[in-house]
């Protein structure tokens, strides 16, 4: 056995304050961005934090201001300078200097604890088992949660007390560190000694404290220290609980969802590692329960990489990792997108990995099983920042097609030049700019059977030359008959790509009137005014609205009062306003209580770091917006599910759990996934329909489906790659209202049109 000594050092530590209700004999309250807020009551108060939990001192003409509320006595304050991506903690009567962390082996975060990724700590509960890897340092951190923490070590146990609290073991030399409880944090750093220094400090005329911060080299940062400090009775705030009404839940725990997205340098200064991750729906297994795959990013160094993983339903409401018996877990690259799809016409889901590198083909054996044919599927890994992807069968082989689209040619050699930039400072680096760099070349992969495809992307007149793509959708605007293709580019004209059905695309995007250069991040389609023809939402950037387009191709009345093929509906359908001071990525269009009318829920998550805390992307709420009877988009207020702030990427809705409403899955960008489960009280009946289909496209995706519903006109395509680099489920939810039974029509992909009548509803179904 290596050689083991170990030493538990542990205390009482709250590791960030309660924001409500303090008592006010025993605070004092420092000045913040934010108003004035407790001081943290272990007496720690950093510059900067990587949690965005833990107070941050507003820095003033008298340096750091702290006031006296009910008439504690003057603390003893110290100052402690180190590196920016280290803590200072408190562990018994001393203090110490912590960081960076490193993510142990094993460990892939989960439990309550929003900023996890912020700290690159990893949450253990229960009987959950750590070890370190080869070149991460010997001392262990730990951080406890609300109970006591049995650990063990080898033979050897002790015991943490609840907290939070702070406790260090030294010298695990590749031991196994067990935890019966909960231990808020568990990461491998090194740990020294601190040495406070003293700090200039005046009282003003008030009783208040002025701090005068010390000098720093620029990799440097401080935190002071404040001792004879009052105790105070302030609760750890991660562990209240919001009120809000319970339309969406997030039960991402609760059903084994423990996946926490980390990409990037502790701070994020371009943009790289800032615009993932994806995510996927799809039945990989054939058991009747749709899956979930769930995009990684490239890691933070030291720490291992984590890998992207694969959940599979377990029919029961639950999720189970079934990453490494699936054969998948390995992938290179920083990730973006992903696509579950049939693509060699077997019945089974292969799957397509977008990344900043080279991408991954996997072909599913069918049970559930992956193997790469990358290197002879002929979709040229050629190291391109590829992004989003969607399938379709253009040319009505039978087969699908890919359309990946590639972000920037991110090149520093090939920014602008701008030699004033040594006296100037923008908010953002040039590097965080998407404008600073060219755009990649977009690819059309033409399926050539076999899992083998062929870049026709040039011949079929789809290159794309604004570039810049997020993220494409096929989508029959002018129905008839085959799929065209629309690409919402980032700081570049948007394109609609008309098919001419004889296997070439026409650029119509400023004929119709969609070629809005914004910020273009996500799209939806859907039929939202109830016409019988689909919509287009489009989320941008944070100082450009949403638009919502109108689809009036079909509406013989506008076409003679020379109206737009398109109208631009957002102000009208009162989404102009929210979208202005977030920055819009993944969108869903889908009928949340099952009244017949589709609502739209929105994620959102700035693009730019917080520069003075997490350094990574800041946290934004997302949206919820119930179409009402005056044919309007209201935005649900006091939802708590939404209100908590990360920065959302994707979203894809999908019925994991089977009854009959769709669930939205959201992840963000250094932070934990969130599974919103629909709670709404459900006004009406519903219908489920999956497709089966011929010859090599077994799951009809592009199929149009009508449904008749009493006085209800209900319209929804089969697509397969959607949202911003996100994939939902091949299969289709109808919310009926007040209709028992329906007429279903279906005009299959290759031009026949069945019709159904469907006696019972309220269940899933699938039609030939």
């Amino acid at each position: 056995m290596k050689r083991l000594s170990c030493l538990l050092l542990s205390c009482l530590l709250a590791c960030s304050p309660d924001h409500s209700s303090p008592k006010a004999e025993s605070l004092w309250l420092v000045a913040t961005s934010e108003g004035e807020l407790p001081l943290d009551p272990a007496g720690i108060l950093p510059r900067i934090s990587r949690s965005e939990s833990v107070t941050l001192p507003l820095l003033g003409p008298h340096g750091v201001t702290l006031r006296r509320q009910g008439g504690p006595q003057r603390p003893r304050v110290s100052v402690v300078v180190h590196e920016v991506a280290e803590r200072v903690l408190r562990v018994g009567s001393a203090l110490r200097i912590v960081g960076p962390p490193v993510l142990p082996l094993d460990a892939r975060g989960a439990g309550d604890l929003p900023h996890l990724a912020r700290l690159d700590g990893a949450l253990a509960r229960g009987e959950t088992t750590l070890s370190r890897g080869a070149a991460a340092p010997t001392q262990l951190v730990l951080i406890g949660g609300a109970e006591p923490t049995k650990i063990t070590v080898a033979t050897r146990s002790f015991e943490l007390p609840p907290g939070p609290c702070a406790g260090v073991i030294t010298e695990v030399q590749g031991a196994q560190v067990t935890f019966d409880g909960t231990v808020d944090q568990a990461f491998f750093a090194r740990v020294r000694e601190a040495n406070p220094k003293p700090v200039t400090v005046r009282e003003g005329e008030q009783g208040e404290l002025f701090i005068e911060p010390p000098q720093v080299q620029e990799n440097e940062s401080w935190t002071l220290v404040f001792d004879d400090l009052p105790p105070t009775d302030v609760r750890h705030r991660e562990g209240e609980k919001r009120s809000g009404a319970a339309l969406l839940v997030d039960v991402a725990q609760e059903v084994g969802l423990d996946f926490v997205h980390f990409e990037g340098p502790d701070e994020q200064l371009d943009i790289r590692p800032t615009m993932g991750p994806g995510v996927a729906w799809g039945d990989v297994d054939g058991d009747g329960y749709v899956d979930l795959y769930l995009v990684q990013g490239g890691g933070r160094s030291p720490s291992v990489v984590p890998g992207d993983r694969l959940y599979h339903n377990d029919g029961r409401g639950g999720f189970r990792d079934v990453t490494q018996a699936a054969g998948l877990g390995g992938e290179d690259g920083a990730g973006m997108g992903a696509l579950l799809a049939d693509l060699d016409g077997d019945g089974d889901l292969d799957l397509y990995v977008a990344n900043y590198g080279v991408d991954r083909l996997y072909a599913n054996d069918g049970q559930g099983v992956f193997h790469d044919v990358t290197d002879e599927s002929g979709i040229e890994p050629i190291g391109l920042w590829s992004a989003g992807i969607s399938a379709a069968d253009i040319e009505g082989d039978g087969d699908l097609d890919l359309y990946v689209t590639s972000y920037l040619d991110y090149d520093p050699a090939k920014m602008p030049e701008a030699p004033e930039m040594g006296r100037y400072r923008r908010e953002d680096p040039v590097e965080m700019l998407p404008f600073a760099f060219p755009g990649e070349r977009n690819r059309l992969l033409l399926n050539e059977g076999g899992l083998h495809f062929r870049d026709v992307t040039e011949a079929y007149g789809l290159a794309d030359a604004q570039g810049r793509g997020m993220q494409s959708i096929f989508w029959d605007f002018d129905a008839d008959g085959d799929p065209d293709l629309y690409i919402a580019n980032d700081v570049s004209y948007n394109t609609l790509f008309r098919n001419d059905g004889q296997g070439h695309f026409t650029d119509v995007s400023f004929a119709t009137g969609l070629d809005d250069p914004r910020g273009g991040m996500g799209l939806a389609v859907g039929d939202t005014d109830r016409d019988g023809d689909e919509d287009l939402l489009l989320t941008n950037w944070q100082l450009e609205s949403n638009a919502l387009y109108e689809n009036l191709l079909l509406a013989p009345f506008e076409a003679r009062h020379r109206r737009a093929t398109f109208h631009d509906s957002t102000v009208r359908a009162g989404l102009g306003g929210a979208g202005i001071g977030v920055t819009s990525w993944g969108a869903v269009l889908f009928d949340l209580e099952a009244d017949g009318d589709l609502d739209l829920l929105v994620a959102n998550g700035y693009t730019s770091p917080d520069y003075r805390s997490t350094g990574i992307c800041v946290g934004q709420p997302n949206h919820l917006f119930l179409k009402q009877e005056d044919g309007k988009f209201h935005r649900v207020e006091g939802l708590a599910a939404l209100e908590r702030r990360l920065p959302s990427r994707a979203a894809a809705a999908c019925d994991y759990d089977r009854d009959g409403d769709l669930d939205i899955l959201i992840t963000a960008n250094n932070a934990p996934v969130e599974l919103l489960r629909n709670d709404a009280p459900r006004q009406g009946h519903w219908l489920g329909i999956t497709l089966r289909g011929e010859g090599g496209n077994r799951h009809a995706i592009g199929a149009e489906v009508t449904v008749h519903a009493g006085d209800l006109l209900l319209v929804r395509s089969l697509r397969s790659g959607t949202s911003y680099l996100a994939c939902e489920p091949a299969e289709l939810l109808f919310g009926l209202g007040e209709a028992e039974r329906v007429q279903v029509e279906v005009r299959w992909p290759w031009g026949k049109t069945t019709t159904h009548g469907i006696e019972q509803v309220d269940r899933w179904i699938e039609l030939p």
